[in-house]
């Protein structure tokens, strides 16, 4: 593996421009490109395993929370709550019997508002398309009734694909088949 190309990003439905929060993300993304080049990807196993975990980090000081520490519906901060600076909760998307949560995901980082709006970061490595994570993403997120929008973090170039490129693929598809339900407004594409 190694350094393919600078960061860039879609946003889609490329009628609408990204929010600010996922603008906050697709910004931080870009400037961490020389980061990228010098350290991500000369450090980044031949194996094909990418420690995404790093790039969380990275994206810490780029994606604050709100300084007055006010807490939200669910123990979310307002503002962005990445996961390795802040204690995030399971997100269920299916229940069982009583009400009893059954299923939920754990995103790398969550946008919250008073309002209730929630945006989501999730970033993949080596198994974007080779394990359908980016898939699983999407799927997951059109699933959670209070999720608005997605940003989805992807290497440009791995095991001889793009993950980049099959993402925006992927999710131009459903948006010309109208699959993503009303309360996903929107979805930014990364690739790293």
């Amino acid at each position: 593996m190694a350094y393919n190309r600078p960061p860039a990003w879609r946003y889609l439905p490329p009628t609408d421009p990204p929010p600010q929060p996922l603008q906050q993300v697709a910004d931080a993304m870009v400037e961490l490109g020389g980061w990228f080049k010098e350290k991500f990807w000369t450090g980044a196993g031949t194996d094909g395993r990418i420690n995404t975990k790093l790039i969380t980090n990275q994206l810490e000081s780029y994606l604050p929370s709100d300084p007055a520490g006010v807490l939200l519906e669910g123990g979310l901060l307002r503002g962005w709550n990445v996961e390795t600076r802040d204690p995030l909760a399971r997100i269920p998307l299916l229940y069982g019997e009583n009400g009893k949560p059954l299923y939920g995901v754990n995103p790398d980082a969550i946008y919250a508002d008073d309002d209730g709006y929630r945006a989501l970061l999730e970033i993949e490595g080596g198994g974007a398309v080779q394990n359908n994570r980016l898939m699983k993403d999407v799927v997951e997120t059109l699933l959670i009734p209070g999720a608005h929008h997605l940003a989805l973090a992807v290497p440009h170039s791995i095991h001889g694909r793009s993950p980049y490129d099959f993402a925006i693929n992927l999710i131009s598809a459903l948006y010309a088949r109208e699959v993503p339900q009303r309360h996903v407004r929107g979805i930014l594409v990364v690739g790293y």
